[in-house]
């Protein structure tokens, strides 16, 4: 994912920006969050010192 995201950034022009959309289950044990959501923090703690790209958290509802 990062290197794809690196390429995107080599092709963008300096006032573009990437979005990148991450989703994050809404559960009702915070176990369950814990163990459902440890790829997209890492992603979001990497990507946040990245210029020029912005992290966008979409949660969804598990039932």
């Amino acid at each position: 994912m990062l290197t794809y995201i690196r390429r995107l950034q080599s092709n963008i022009g300096p006032n573009d920006v990437i979005t990148i959309v991450i989703p994050e289950f809404e559960t009702k044990k915070m176990w369950h969050m814990l163990l459902h959501n440890q790829s997209g923090m890492l992603l979001r703690l990497r990507l946040l010192r990245e210029k020029n790209i912005i992290i966008t958290t979409v949660p969804l509802m598990l039932k």
